[in-house]
């Protein structure tokens, strides 16, 4: 079974939420997104059916070898019964050091909610590096680009107003995971997912690619200078036939060959 989100997510960077359902639901639900390739979902703990679907959803998904997370874990008890049904890991809305080391200790990787600055430092000194952007669509595509300058090594779930038609752009923009929740109160949402899906996998765009890309995006806007000279020749560079310059900054991120 998974321990960290890099093999959580690692099959596809995209996931499903099922808030606010009856547990039948979330398992047909469940039962269609697994049936794309969605194969991480998670199931928010808000009540005694929410606690029901999260059981029944884990049950299904371990017989299928599917992963199924508890969300809105806003309490060390909220942990306890998450880890009580059997979920693989926790998700919050925002950052409680508590709550994420109690989730920790239970053996569960913990998501917490980030929107600032200030948020992902906090989160980042408690030792997480995978943290959700809520809400995405407030917070906008340009957040990630200017969240992964201070933060290089953070990855970000972008979760929050997320849907099959603006899916694309925040992973385009830098997040290394969608989370699609309300909308999939939309019996369409699902399979206009599909596409999606099969998009990712015919160009071979794995998560670390689409952040390689727009990382590349940001050092090219960005102010160059030419590469000092006393600097040791690299050979790649060199047999280039026009001058090549980098970024100025303390980190050098070069594109991504496409």
């Amino acid at each position: 079974m998974p321990s960290t989100f890099d093999e959580i997510f690692a099959d596809l960077p995209v996931m499903a939420i099922f808030r606010g359902m009856e547990p039948q639901r979330c398992v047909e639900l469940a039962e269609r997104a697994w049936a794309i390739g969605l194969r991480c979902v998670e199931v928010p703990l808000q009540g005694p059916e929410s606690r029901q679907g999260l059981e029944e959803t884990v049950k299904l998904g371990a017989s299928r070898g599917h992963l199924v997370g508890a969300g809105t874990i806003i309490s060390v008890e909220l942990v306890r019964q998450a880890a009580e049904a059997g979920a693989v890991f926790t998700v919050a809305p925002g950052f409680d050091p508590e709550v994420a080391e109690a989730s920790r200790a239970a053996g569960m990787p913990h998501l917490p909610g980030v929107a600032t600055a200030s948020e992902v430092q906090r989160a980042l000194a408690s030792g997480l590096t995978w943290m959700k952007a809520f809400p995405a669509t407030v917070l906008g595509t340009g957040w990630f680009g200017a969240m992964a300058g201070p933060f290089p090594g953070v990855r970000f779930v972008a979760t929050g107003g997320i849907d099959a038609d603006n899916a694309a752009a925040y992973l385009q923009a830098g997040a290394r995971v969608v989370a699609v929740g309300s909308a999939l109160r939309d019996d369409s949402q699902v399979d206009r997912l599909a596409p999606l899906l099969r998009r990712l996998r015919s160009r071979g765009r794995s998560s670390a690619i689409l952040v390689g890309h727009a990382i590349g995006m940001l050092i090219e806007a960005g102010p160059f200078r030419t590469m000092p000279a006393s600097r040791p020749a690299n050979p790649r560079w060199a047999a280039s036939p026009s001058a090549r310059t980098l970024p100025t900054g303390p980190a050098t991120r070069l594109r991504p060959r496409r």
